[in-house]
């Protein structure tokens, strides 16, 4: 991964005359399509991170209407927010934090909710400034915050009531948050870090010394490693136990101390402020060890005083101490795929995939949990040239995506074999995976197989999959079908695993079949041309119509219709398989 200058936000949108337009923080919307920017005079604007065109920009509010000799001090949005109305923690120096919402007045563009009405929603008054925010996306109506008197506490939107998480005798100076959200770090003047875990189902809170840094923990950033750095020109990384992993020494170099610090959303990097140098750090797989991967001199910037690093991954912002906002690529590597969608690595476990025939659609991320994407591949919807289905192959695992779903569906599965496999997307809930004579069932946005089945006929003209129904019965009811020997049809329940499956033993070998859109009835054809209907609630098969050439169920319906010899037949509902309309 490299580090590469982008683009300078434009200078009217903040001024560059004195110290008051230092950034004082930054923070990006959840579906990084917007960047919050809170400068030494109080004031926030919002940008639009695609035009870079500022949307919105407002003062903020001193605490019960003293003076305005404040400070903002941090800024986060709401995870997983609504996007029509954004939420935005503001912390301050004047011992408040202040939750402001936007709602939109017109849903019909994004881009109005900025313009819709802003109020203050939430007020939590302290005894102390707040140091630093994180929001746990698990808990969205539950805002995490620091203050200088060594205090954690936990703001409550919906009660707007506050409480201490925990509390330590040493004022505090930094707080992170790991990947995940389920646990928090602090660190605090006396060179302590503490750990604090969140309780989930059976397991309790729990607060812990994580352990005592050498220098003041003045930049704190969760990654795969928890990186401390301080006055001493040294990056130190311990492992989430404590323990100490290895030292960055950055002795050699000639930028002062560690301004800022800032982990990338999949933890495999960090981009540290030095003045005016940006270096990036990266976790090398091999030694599994943190390595300098490179370092750029920060255009038209003399001291860093801001980092933010956008969601999808792609790119990072630097705000200075004159009020210049930079932004810089961060991207592993880059191509068009099959000259409709650019594909973007902005690390080796994470992608970017936008369509650039529609340039207003949103970038879709797809992030590997488990190693490095190896491959992407783009399938069209059958029947269709139009590409909608992305499979990224990983060391031990698949990741599946539907990009036609808004929002897409990701699904991540642990698969060994990459060898031998093919995909069916002809179910539009589901995908169906043929390897080495075994069907396996994945739904999208559900990271587990669904179903496995192994089966020596893998060829889709005896494999039927359906996920979706077409009736009034809102039951799951997925059921696939397939050969278990050449003469036996095997229907199993996917939704059902105490079902028993239903098999169909026939005295010819089986050339085709298919399921019913209702999951009602299983159409096949065999070998003597034969076509029947299986019904398989009360478990009747039907003889339709000899020396069959084709057939298929009319989309959507019950309907069959078949070509036998020079007449077409029309059945208008299975269940009246007697009553056939033939056609010469």
């Amino acid at each position: 991964m490299n580090l590469r200058y982008s683009h300078t936000v434009k200078k009217r949108a903040i001024d560059l005359v004195d110290f008051q337009s230092k950034v004082n923080a930054l923070a990006f919307t959840p579906d990084s399509a917007y960047l919050a920017v809170a400068t030494n005079d109080r004031w926030i604007s919002i940008f639009d991170a695609q035009s870079n065109e500022r949307v919105d920009h407002f003062s903020t509010k001193p605490n019960n209407k003293g003076p305005k000799d404040y400070l903002v001090t941090a800024i986060h949005f709401q995870p997983q927010d609504d996007t029509q109305q954004p939420k935005l923690a503001v912390g301050q120096s004047d011992c408040i934090l202040f939750v402001y919402r936007w709602a939109a007045q017109d849903d019909s563009s994004e881009e109005l909710v900025w313009k819709g009405k802003k109020s203050i929603v939430n007020k939590f008054l302290e005894s102390a400034a707040v140091v630093s925010i994180v929001w746990p996306p698990s808990t969205a109506s539950q805002c995490v915050y620091a203050l200088t008197n060594g205090k954690i506490k936990v703001g409550n939107l919906r009660s707007n009531k506050s409480h201490i998480l925990y509390a330590i005798e040493s004022f505090t100076v930094s707080l992170a948050m790991n990947l995940s959200g389920t646990e928090l770090i602090s660190g605090h003047g006396d060179g302590s870090i503490y750990k604090f875990t969140f309780p989930t189902g059976s397991q309790e809170s729990s607060c812990v010394k994580l352990c005592d840094s050498p220098q003041t923990p003045l930049l704190l950033v969760w990654c795969t490693s928890i990186c401390v750095g301080g006055n001493d020109s040294d990056l130190t990384f311990y492992d989430v136990n404590g323990n100490k992993e290895q030292v960055l020494s950055f002795h050699d170099d000639h930028h002062s101390t560690f301004n800022v610090v800032c982990g990338s959303p999949s933890g495999q990097s960090i981009v540290v402020g030095r003045n005016n140098m940006l270096c990036l750090l990266t976790r090398e797989a091999q030694s599994n060890q943190w390595i300098k991967c490179d370092s750029k001199p920060l255009v038209n910037i003399i001291s860093s005083t801001a980092l933010a690093w956008k969601p999808n991954g792609s790119s990072v912002a630097v705000g200075s101490a004159s009020g210049l906002l930079n932004v810089y690529s961060t991207i592993h590597r880059r191509y068009l795929y099959n000259n409709t969608f650019e594909v973007t690595h902005v690390s080796p476990s994470d992608v970017i995939i936008h369509d650039k025939e529609t340039p207003n659609s949103t970038p879709i991320s797809i992030q590997s949990t488990v190693g490095e994407i190896k491959n992407i591949d783009i399938y069209p919807e059958p029947g269709s040239t139009e590409l909608c289905y992305v499979v990224a192959k990983v060391s031990g695992a698949l990741i599946l995506c539907d990009i036609k779903a808004s929002p897409a569906k990701i699904s991540q599965i642990l698969w060994k074999q990459h060898s031998e496999i093919s995909f069916s997307f002809h179910d539009a809930n589901a995908c169906l995976i043929s390897s080495h004579k075994e069907l396996s069932v994945i739904k999208y946005g559900e990271d587990k197989i669904v179903g496995s089945f192994e089966t020596d006929f893998t060829s889709l003209s005896v494999v039927s999959l359906r996920t979706d129904r077409n009736d009034n019965d809102s039951t799951k009811n997925g059921q696939i079908a397939f050969l278990s020997d050449k003469k036996t049809i095997r229907i199993e329940f996917l939704d059902d695993m105490y079902k028993s499956p239903v098999d169909i033993y026939h005295h010819h070998a089986i050339e085709f079949l298919e399921l019913s859109c209702t999951n009602r009835y299983c159409l096949f054809l065999d070998d003597e041309r034969d076509l029947y209907v299986f019904d398989i609630a009360i478990g009747i098969k039907s003889h339709l119509v000899s020396h069959c050439t084709y057939a298929q169920w009319v989309p959507l319906t019950n309907a069959i219709v078949a070509q036998s010899k020079n007449s077409m037949s029309v059945w208008y509902n299975a269940k009246y398989f007697d009553n056939v309309s033939d056609f010469v």
